[in-house]
Parts: structure tokens; C-alpha cells; sequence
């Protein structure tokens, strides 16, 4: 019975992608999803559309399809309002995990722009942490603090910036679409062959409750000029979906990596709950994201010395 709600609703939407709409210093283009052809035999799951219509066999279980669940996931993430997230980003491989690492708390609400933003940048040594500087977005102003000794600076700089939103949601996802724009960008995204390969779908236990783990890896693809994208096509779905990113704000992963994604999804909602976005090249970094999609956005104190938050989530192991 789960299995079959995961997959009921259809990625396809009959949506035609006119054009491929491009984020700044990316060279994808629509000639990476031309129609496609005839063919007497089925194409690879990867690439195979879909239909819009119910198969006429047995359906496939959730082990089978990682990829559709994983790209309906990115869908109902993409329609929510408010998104909150507390973040790790480790830029060594050993400091990982637990080590010296920047982290993030943040909420947006995408309808009236509200934003809870607190950064910190943490430093570990022989066994004790430390934080050595940290920000907050308070009152639509960037403070910063280094000493416990200071105040709180204030840098005149105004916050949120909707053009530099690096840690709003996960870095590939995003958030306040409509139905309709949700169902582009995936369309989209499903069109990319080779893009997105679905590993593996299995189900956890957490804390004494069931979740749909995803293991997904996401390539570098070659485009017909010889150079290689990943992961910033997801930027390129999203403008693809008719996004302006400079008013609705899109913080993605930066460069051009490709990825080991595991990510736990509530299996009533889909929606994700905890995911690791590991980047594999053309080097190495990690990003640890827990979610929320409820409950109001909030506000940040200016503590003396700041706090350290912690995921409630412990690093998954990839497959």
C-alpha cells in the first residue's frame, strides 16, 4: 500500500520545455533533451518517459524506481510556502563529520519574504569547539560578531540578499512555486539523460518511525560542445520554470559538482526530512540538511557568545 501511494501521483505532466533558460556561467541547453525518438524496444528506466498513464503491468515497487520518487520529492518540496533548515557544510574530507565546519539556521517564508538566517563558522582542536565568527539577519540587517568582549557590528549591509541566497533551502531544491512551476521543473529535470541516476530505495527506521531513504547520484554530463555539467542544471530547471531568481530567491549548491545525494523522505508526504549532499568532484564538500515546512519563520537574538546548533539527524553512511 505504500509503495503504490509513492508512486500514484505522475512526475509527467505533458508540460512542453520550450527553451533552456540559463543561470549565469552555465553552457546547458535545450539540445540536451530533444524529443525523443521512436524506438521498438523500451529505453534504460533512467531516460525512459513517462507516459502520464497508469502502466498496463504490475506497478514498479519503490527499490525498483529511486529516480521518480526521488524527482517527486524534489516537486513537493518545490510547492511549500516556508522552508526551515538547519545546515553543516564541511569543505574537508577530515573534518568530517563533527569537525571544523560552518553552520546554518534558516527559514524563509517565499510569499512575504520573511527570514531567519544565522550562520556560524565553528573550529574544532584537540577535542574542544569553538565558534569563531557568526552572523545574523536581524531587523533586515547583517550583524557580525567575533569577540565576546563586542558587541555586535552592524555592517549596513541589508539582509536578506534575494541575489546571494546561499543558504536558503538545500542547495538544490527550492521553494513557493506553484503546481504548475513545480511540474515544469522536474519535467525538466527529468529530461536531462544521464543527469540523475536513482541507486537505491529502501525503507529505514529513525527513532522508531518509517522513512524512505534515497540513495541518488547526480553526474557531470557532456554536453554536444565537449564540456561537462551536473549539478547546475537544477539552477537551470528552476529558471526553466519561469523563476525570476533575483526576486524568488533560488541558493544553489555553487560551481558545478557532481553528487552522492541520501536523502530521507516521510513516506505520507514525500517531503524530505534529512539529506546529505556530497560533492565527489571536482572536489570534495559536504552539506547536512535537516528540514521543516511548518510553523512561522521567526527572528534571531544577538547572544554574547553564540550557540553551536545541532542536526537532530546522524550522518548516514552512503550506499
Amino acid at each position: 500500500m505504500l509503495q503504490r501511494a509513492i508512486l500514484r501521483r505522475t512526475l509527467r505532466r505533458g508540460s512542453a520545455v520550450l527553451g533552456c533558460v540559463l543561470l549565469a556561467g552555465s553552457t546547458a541547453c535545450a539540445a540536451l533533451r530533444p524529443p525523443p525518438a521512436a524506438s521498438p524496444s523500451p529505453p534504460a528506466a533512467e531516460t525512459q518517459p513517462d507516459t502520464g498513464t497508469a502502466p498496463s503491468e504490475p506497478e514498479p515497487t519503490p527499490d525498483q524506481d529511486p529516480r521518480s520518487v526521488f524527482l517527486e520529492s524534489l516537486r513537493r518540496q518545490a510547492v511549500q510556502p516556508v522552508i526551515a533548515t538547519v545546515q553543516e557544510h564541511y569543505n574537508r574530507k577530515d573534518f568530517y563529520p563533527g569537525g571544523s565546519r560552518q553552520v546554518v539556521v534558516s527559514a524563509f517564508d517565499y510569499r512575504s519574504k520573511a527570514i531567519k538566517l544565522e550562520e556560524t563558522k565553528v573550529t574544532e582542536s584537540g577535542g574542544r569547539s569553538w565558534v569563531s565568527w557568526a552572523t545574523r539577519c536581524a531587523d533586515g540587517t547583517e550583524r557580525f560578531w567575533t569577540d565576546p568582549k563586542e558587541p555586535w557590528e552592524d555592517r549596513g549591509s541589508k539582509c536578506p540578499s534575494l541575489i546571494d541566497p546561499v543558504w536558503i533551502n538545500d542547495g538544490l531544491g527550492i521553494g513557493g512555486l506553484t503546481e504548475e512551476q513545480a511540474g515544469i521543473m522536474v519535467d525538466t529535470l527529468a529530461e536531462y539523460k544521464g543527469l540523475i541516476r536513482g541507486d537505491a530505495l529502501t525503507t529505514v527506521q529513525r527513532d522508531g518511525k518509517p522513512y524512505l531513504r534515497l540513495d541518488v547520484t547526480v553526474r557531470q554530463i557532456e554536453l554536444p560542445g565537449g564540456s561537462e555539467v551536473g549539478a547546475a542544471l537544477f539552477g537551470d530547471a528552476v529558471k526553466t520554470a519561469d523563476v525570476d531568481v533575483a526576486t524568488h530567491p533560488y541558493g544553489w549548491l555553487g560551481g558545478d559538482p557532481a553528487l552522492k545525494i541520501v536523502r530521507l523522505v516521510d513516506p505520507d508526504t514525500l517531503l524530505p526530512v534529512y539529506s546529505q549532499l556530497e560533492e565527489t568532484a571536482p572536489g570534495w564538500a559536504m552539506r547536512r540538511v535537516q528540514y521543516a515546512f511548518d510553523g512561522p519563520v521567526g527572528t534571531s537574538d544577538l547572544p554574547k557568545v553564540p550557540e553551536i546548533a545541532r542536526l537532530t539527524w546522524e550522518p548516514e553512511k552512503s550506499s
